[in-house]
């Protein structure tokens, strides 16, 4: 079950800087909302202490039509980044995923869940 209450986007200007950001927070097995990171800016994933599961950051290049696992090939290999196995004793993680290209969506999907609340945010 998502917990749609607990979501929400905001853009936040500075002089000529935007900020966004997306609250979540995750009860069973399913995926957060698309969410994209403001144009050409590196951002941050945060996830709270609390939760017991497992997740994964995901993309999306089609405007959230079609989903892949967020992955980097290096001599050959293809290594899945960004996948994490909760406890509800851990203290949280914060991951700065850095820019990539525009026009793309991320979203953390709960392929495993156990007990508790995952929540945290995306930022840029």
């Amino acid at each position: 079950m998502l917990i749609a209450g607990s979501l929400f986007d905001t853009a936040l200007i500075s002089g000529s800087t935007m900020t966004r950001q997306q609250a979540f927070s995750l009860s069973a097995v399913g995926a957060t909302p698309a969410w994209a990171p403001s144009p050409g800016s590196a951002w941050v994933l945060q996830i709270a202490a609390g939760g017991t599961g497992t997740v994964q950051l995901e993309r999306s290049f089609d405007g959230g039509v079609t989903w892949q696992i967020y992955s980097a090939t290096a001599d050959g290999a293809t290594n899945q980044l960004y996948n994490w196995t909760l406890s509800n004793a851990s203290e949280g993680l914060t991951e700065d995923v850095g820019a990539g290209p525009n026009n793309v969506l991320f979203r953390l999907n709960c392929t495993a869940y156990t007990s508790g609340s995952i929540s945290g945010s995306f930022n840029s």
